[in-house]
């Protein structure tokens, strides 16, 4: 039954962490590349920063946890703020926000603890159980990022 399985029964438990970071790097630029032309990359930057917590919680004694802070729509309004201090650009902090968001969309839908949407008013988690494995649904992001890309490159060339 594959409504079920775990992704680790599937493949090799050691390919998760990779799989996980490809998925949210694909999913960040593509989505930023369609919004906003040549910003595709940040938007790959923005799809990995809230999992800086996982390596941090790992390497470090900082009492920093896996999606805790870092995995809230709070921490992109900050880190936004504080991009426009530092005059960035709009384009470029909406590419970043774009990936960061939808970064958490996705772990939204992964199996591990939820994502605490309306931190700090609210710490209770959002998780939404689907009953298909990750590589099975991630496969297919996969494969939908990478034709929309396509699509995209063939509307208008690489900028």
């Amino acid at each position: 039954m594959i409504g079920t399985v775990p992704f680790d029964v599937v493949a090799p438990r050691v390919l998760k962490l990779p799989f996980d970071f490809c998925l949210h790097v694909v999913v960040g630029y593509t989505a930023a590349r369609l919004l906003f032309g040549r910003w595709g990359w940040v938007g790959a930057i923005g799809g990995t920063v809230p999992n800086l917590d996982w390596f941090i919680a790992q390497w470090t004694a900082l009492p920093i946890a896996h999606r805790g802070l870092f995995h809230t729509p709070f921490f992109l309004v900050a880190v936004v703020a504080g991009g426009r201090l530092l005059r960035i650009d709009a384009p470029i902090l909406a590419g970043f926000a774009v990936g960061y968001l939808l970064e958490l969309a996705t772990d939204t839908f992964e199996g591990y603890r939820g994502i605490m949407w309306l931190y700090p008013l609210s710490p209770a988690r959002l998780l939404v159980a689907i009953h298909v494995p990750e590589l099975y649904w991630g496969t297919a992001v996969f494969l939908a990022c990478g034709t929309l890309l396509v699509w995209e490159r063939q509307r208008r060339p690489l900028q």
